[in-house]
């Protein structure tokens, strides 16, 4: 099943540092902000005999409209501006860890994710970047953890499954993913219609801004958003979102077929805020209803999800995510020791 893919020309860049320029969630991140980006650990440039490398990576996939640093970081009122759970939980703890975000075109137009085409491109990007990086340790076990925003996690599903079928270029990612953490991913729904009418309520939440009374403003849109995106919003949003919940399916669908859900660690994090139009996706959607994963529901809207911070996390959740940091931690062999095609498929 090699090769079976048709590869778009693929855009990786290299970690870099953050802007002071870049954007917060809810807004179409700018080019020069797409890329890998370390957020927290060592580049570890130096490849010499000896030298050290992470002992495990953390990749961080933004949603719809979402932004590398912007989604994952706190910037609301009454709570610590500029953190990131990421940072605080995950590099504090595993000064060994190397905490990556990564940015692409989110939007719903024809270079963002609205197509099947689009999702695809973005997800042979994502692999691109990540085997240009870890090529100088391919002979290192570094096993990989992808922490993935609403559609983000459309995205690494379908990386994995492309991983899967050109397995000879993309194994060390394939072999070396442990965790897949999803925050509000829309994994199932009843049908078609109904994963379209899930996909139109995070539509309207992350491009239409709301003001301090509740209503949203078309005009405040037009001007953070740019015309042409809320004009789609207002006229053409039923097919575009139709068509991109038939893309979403089918990714989901061969994702669930495949092997890979029962080799996994499989965290699902879905927002249990009692306002349901800002909770946008019902646990039933947010979870994949399987015996591998394990569900945790955070009180708080879907559009901040990724921003966690300590009093959201109960318990029980974090020592969740610390257990799986240490068994990533601890490496081990490939999941894949002796492949053949019968093992994902």
């Amino acid at each position: 099943m090699e090769g079976t893919e048709e590869e778009p020309a693929a855009s990786a860049t290299a970690a870099e540092a953050p802007s002071a320029d870049e954007a917060l969630p809810g807004k179409a991140a700018p080019p020069e902000i797409f890329g890998l980006m370390l957020l927290a650990g060592d580049l570890h440039e130096d490849i010499t005999e000896g030298a050290s490398f992470p002992q495990f990576q953390v990749v961080a996939v933004h949603g719809l409209y979402g932004h590398r640093v912007g989604t994952w970081t706190t910037d609301a009122i009454g709570e610590e501006s500029g953190t990131s759970w990421m940072t605080e939980q995950i590099y504090k703890q595993h000064k060994d860890a190397q905490v990556l975000t990564w940015g692409y075109d989110a939007s719903i137009n024809r270079a963002g994710i609205s197509t099947r085409t689009g999702i695809r491109q973005k997800a042979f990007e994502l692999l691109e970047t990540l085997v240009k990086m870890r090529k100088k340790w391919e002979t290192k076990p570094i096993p990989l953890a992808f922490v993935a925003h609403d559609l983000g996690g459309i995205i690494v599903k379908e990386a994995l499954l492309i991983a899967a079928r050109q397995y000879k270029k993309y194994r060390n990612i394939l072999e070396w993913t442990r965790l897949l953490m999803f925050f509000g991913c829309p994994h199932q729904c009843k049908s078609t219609e109904d994963m379209a009418d899930n996909l139109a309520r995070l539509f309207y939440q992350v491009v239409q801004p709301v003001r301090k009374t509740g209503q949203p403003d078309m005009e405040i849109a037009s001007e953070k958003l740019g015309n042409p995106v809320v004009r789609r919003a207002r006229m053409g949003t039923v097919n575009l979102l139709r068509n991109l919940g038939t893309w979403v399916n089918e990714i989901n669908d061969s994702f669930y077929a495949s092997n890979m859900p029962s080799l996994l660690s499989i965290l699902d994090i879905y927002s249990a805020i009692e306002d349901l139009t800002a909770q946008v996706f019902r646990e039933f959607t947010a979870c994949m209803d399987i015996s591998y994963e394990e569900r945790f529901g955070v009180v708080k809207p879907h559009t901040r999800l990724g921003q966690i911070t300590q009093k959201d996390v109960d318990k029980e959740l974090r020592n969740r995510i610390e257990i799986t940091l240490k068994i990533l931690q601890m490496g081990s062999g490939s999941l894949y020791p002796t492949r053949s095609k019968q093992i994902l498929f």
